[in-house]
């Protein structure tokens, strides 16, 4: 309300200003200049007379002349240069069309640009949630400028906020200034992982190796380099990041990082098993309050479906990798007729010793027993869930030539069972396998 009456009074004032000029009476001079003509006239006629009679030569009677021209024309100029006085109506009529146009084109622009709804009260709730808005982004704001000083490396990703530059400027600024002081091994470690946090993945590889020139011996600069790497490859653990992941062992052997792409490298190699007893050694270090342990538990959950694991199994994440059970088949038809180290998995002896085992002796370990299985069954093939379990062992194991094998023995000991012959063909077709 306040300033719709302060409006109204500058609108009122600006009309007033405009209308003056046409309320006010025109004072003008009197206006004489049609009589001097006519005397300046009959002053011409007397020169001529008193020219033709001798009483002035004619140098002087000519210079009289022209000067009483001069009055004449001067006389002249005045009497157009004097405007009608406009009559009473006519200067009403245009006090109303100038104040009409100018209040209602002020109304019109401020209706079109203006915002009549904005409250003026300081202590509104728009002006607190706006206060408390800008209170919180002046905190971001502050933490992004402790992250951009002293990075950890977290999985944040800055996020720019009103008032400060954007994210990419403040890495330009960054890049910029270890371009004048390229000894500053933090400051590049700092600039990696911001290309990290706004998936510049290459770049933050060129800039963690610089860090690491001039850090050597700081493995979580190199675990993050392996990340960065691995990233740029689109997830996959190249030759370079395989090499990266041994220099961190190298330095320290219990880095969580480079330990999980190390099984990632497994995994992706074709070791499935291996994978997952890397994965679930590093799962009983960590932190349980670490932001990636949720993660980390899926991709083994994950791995041990994919290993044809018993997903029943207690607390099977939560402990070493047993590699009995590749080969667990519980409630199997047949089952009784499996011996002990074969049908019903790993004893507590064999986890403990599978765990301090080295991996190759581990893997021969698990063919040896995946082998057993497959005597077994050669012995008493009417057992579809082994023939399965066979399959999905020797894909595990990258067997492909004798998990097809397995294949075409498992439907040939049920070729008068359709139901359990469709069984093992629908699990081998899972696994991409075809008859």
């Amino acid at each position: 309300m306040t300033l719709w009456i302060i409006l109204t009074i500058m609108t009122a004032a600006v009309a007033v200003v405009l209308s003056a000029p046409f309320i006010r009476r025109l004072d003008r001079p009197p206006v004489e200049s049609a009589g001097d003509i006519e005397v300046y006239r009959d002053q011409l006629n007397e020169v001529e007379s008193e020219q033709r009679q001798g009483l002035i030569d004619d140098a002087h009677a000519a210079a009289a002349r022209l000067e009483i021209e001069r009055r004449v024309l001067a006389a002249d100029r005045m009497t157009q240069s004097l405007m009608p006085v406009l009559s009473g109506g006519e200067r009403n009529f245009a006090v109303i069309c100038v104040t009409g146009i100018v209040v209602l084109g002020s109304v019109g622009l401020y209706a079109a640009t203006g915002n009549p709804d904005l409250p003026s009260a300081r202590g509104s709730a728009a002006t607190e949630r706006a206060s408390a808005s800008f209170a919180q982004g002046a905190r971001a704001i502050e933490s992004l400028a402790a992250a951009m000083q002293t990075p950890t490396e977290s999985q944040g990703q800055p996020r720019s906020q009103s008032g400060v530059p954007p994210v990419e400027e403040m890495i330009q600024r960054l890049a910029t200034r270890l371009l004048q002081n390229p000894k500053d091994g933090e400051g590049w470690r700092t600039l990696g992982w911001s290309y990290l946090s706004v998936g510049r993945f290459s770049e933050a590889s060129e800039a963690y190796a610089k860090a690491i020139e001039l850090n050597p011996n700081v493995a979580d600069i190199r675990s993050a380099r392996v990340e960065a790497l691995v990233r740029s490859a689109d997830g996959i653990v190249t030759t370079d990041a395989g090499n990266a992941i041994e220099d961190t062992l190298k330095i320290d052997p219990g880095n969580a990082r480079a330990r999980f792409f190390k099984g990632l490298a497994r995994e992706q190699g074709g070791d499935k098993a291996g994978a997952l007893t890397d994965w679930i050694a590093v799962l009983r270090d960590a932190d349980p309050a670490e932001a990636w342990v949720p993660d980390l538990k899926s991709r083994i959950s994950e791995l041990e479906r994919n290993l044809g694991m018993n997903a029943a199994a207690p607390s099977t994440a939560l402990k070493p990798a047993g590699p009995g059970g590749l080969l667990e088949t519980p409630g199997a038809p047949g089952g009784s007729e499996m011996s002990s180290t074969v049908g019903k998995g790993p004893s507590a002896q064999d986890v403990q010793a599978a765990e301090v085992m080295p991996p190759a002796e581990r893997s021969a370990m698990i063919r040896g027993m995946v082998d057993r299985l497959a005597s077994r069954l050669e012995g008493s093939p009417r057992d579809a869930d082994g023939w399965i379990k066979l399959i999905q062992s020797r894909m595990v194991l990258g067997e492909t030539e004798l998990a097809k094998l397995a294949l075409a023995r498992g439907v040939e000991a049920f070729t008068d069972d359709a139901r359990q012959r469709d069984r093992i063909v629908a699990a081998a077709q899972q696994l991409g396998l075809n008859q």
